[in-house]
């Protein structure tokens, strides 16, 4: 598997996405397992509740303008536990679907302001991937805009935290999708996005999964402790002028933390382009925090749940029956990360947020086999 840095794009024509709740009518205290979406014009942001809710959302039932690619996606976010008790979500899920260009975003905050950190975040990457929209035409321009959305974002951080900056983050990974095509992957912090590509007959032909960014990498290592930054139990720490240590996070690159930026953590994303293969058949594409990949194998999950979905003789002719499906296993996903956190728990009852979207493409002139053994 490829393992490296990563990038994005986007378009017009505005498609709606569709909120699960909003299908079945119900208010939040009559459906407690999902909640409501807040819209800015078509961009999806997820709305960052407690414990006793999780966000779902689901689409598209058209293929926009992805050529004779049929798509399905679906979407999931729900907060964890603080010392076994419910506490408010910091992951924050933002997208968007145009007529030739889409994109999905997922924040993960930390920190006392870690909640307003990824909600500013993605509104300003998404605000600066809708300015550069016009100029989204080569991995070169893709690239760059894509590393102003995130320099936005850390800016925004910065400005709107104020002095809660100091030790409080977020992560940011995103993926933008081109109707040429072409994807690009951008990734700050340890939140994941992993992609994989198959032939008809379900092997995989191209696979990457982006690099957590975290202190034990030896390249993000030396550039830490050459800052004078403490590496200590897979921790960034300092020594504050009475001689202990502090801030203790647990990343090597993030947006905000202004603090830990003088002990060499960086907001630098890494960013690539990878062109899908013109005999590419199908594609699972993940995005995801570290509340999901640090307790579920994702490579199981695109083979045992979505690959079959992708197999199905229906997917073609109805995706959006397919994104239902895929909505219900990423509910059932998200119960078995809950479950896998509660036991390594220990005493301190913590259970950390999870986030995950999911997007399945297959040509519609093309079946598909499982692969065999």
């Amino acid at each position: 598997m490829q393992e490296n840095p990563m990038v994005a794009t986007t378009r017009r024509r505005r498609t709606m996405l569709v909120p699960v709740n909003d299908e079945t009518k119900c208010s939040d205290d009559e459906c407690p397992k999902t909640n409501k979406i807040t819209m800015d014009k078509s961009v999806l942001f997820s709305e960052q509740v407690s414990n006793e809710k999780r966000w779902v959302c689901q689409g598209p039932t058209e293929r926009l303008g992805f050529s004779d690619w049929v798509l399905a996606w679906a979407a999931t976010s729900a907060a964890g536990l603080m010392d076994g008790q419910n506490k408010m979500n910091q992951d924050i899920i933002a997208g968007e679907w145009l007529e030739s260009r889409a994109w999905f975003a997922v924040c993960d905050g930390h920190g006392s302001a870690g909640t307003n950190a990824s909600r500013v975040a993605a509104e300003a990457f998404a605000n600066k991937i809708k300015e550069n929209i016009s100029i989204l035409t080569n991995d070169e321009s893709c690239q760059h805009a894509l590393h102003e959305a995130i320099a936005a974002a850390e800016e925004a951080c910065i400005q709107k935290l104020n002095s809660a900056a100091s030790n409080s983050g977020t992560t940011l990974v995103a993926w933008l999708l081109t109707d040429t095509y072409n994807l690009h992957i951008a990734s700050v912090g340890d939140s994941v996005c992993h992609f994989v590509c198959f032939d008809k007959f379900g092997k995989r032909m191209t696979e990457f999964r982006t690099s957590p960014h975290r202190c034990e990498i030896p390249s993000e290592k030396t550039r830490l402790e050459a800052a004078g930054a403490i590496i200590q139990d897979g921790r960034v720490w300092r020594i504050n002028v009475d001689g202990r240590r502090e801030l203790g996070l647990a990343m090597s690159r993030s947006l905000g933390d202004t603090s830990a930026k003088a002990i060499g953590v960086s907001a630098e994303p890494d960013i690539l382009s990878l062109p899908i293969p013109s005999n590419c058949h199908s594609f699972i594409l993940l995005l995801c925090s570290d509340g999901i990949s640090d307790v579920l194998d994702l490579d199981h999950l695109i083979n045992s749940i979505f690959y079959p979905i992708l197999c199905e003789n229906t997917f073609r002719e109805r995706p959006a029956d397919a994104a239902a499906r895929l909505n219900t296993a990423l509910a059932d996903l998200d119960q078995q990360a809950e479950s896998e956190w509660w036991k390594n728990a220990d005493d301190d009852g913590y259970v950390d947020d999870r986030s995950l979207v999911v997007l399945l493409s297959s040509s519609s002139s093309l079946s598909l086999s499982l692969p065999s053994g």
